[in-house]
């Protein structure tokens, strides 16, 4: 079974839902490896994920288990219940489950699995893209 496209669509869906905060890739190319910043201006380079220009995409995200104490803290809040909406207006409510996964994202965490799965690169204090 190929399950090449299958990993190629959640890659997508996992970058896609972290543009907002620029998160960084390790590309292949024809001519290089080298990291780039994904944000809404470049998102055309996801679209070329797997093609011969660019063969291969790899985001470097965090381990859950690399969450620090006042990040377990914080994400312990997300569990108050099951389910806590938050009114914004009549028409519109944003869960805690939302709000939860937009932290892991924000975070760069890793809640799909992607780094035992060979399509992602764990984050470490020697290959840290994100440290300021």
């Amino acid at each position: 079974m190929d399950t090449s496209g299958d990993l190629k669509k959640i890659i997508l869906k996992d970058l896609a839902s972290r543009l907002p905060y620029g998160v960084i890739v390790q590309y292949k190319s024809r001519e290089k490896k080298n990291n780039v910043v994904l944000s809404y201006g470049n998102i055309s380079y996801v679209s070329q994920l797997g093609d011969v220009w660019w063969s291969e995409c790899k985001p470097y995200l965090r381990s859950m288990s690399s969450m620090t104490e006042e990040e377990q803290k914080e994400f312990a809040k997300f569990h108050c219940v099951n389910i806590c909406p938050i009114v914004i207006t009549e028409e519109l409510t944003i869960s805690n489950e939302a709000k939860m996964f937009d932290w892991l994202n924000k975070n760069m965490f890793d809640y799909r699995g992607l780094i035992p799965a060979g399509v992602a690169i764990e984050v470490t204090e020697d290959n840290n893209p994100y440290k300021d």
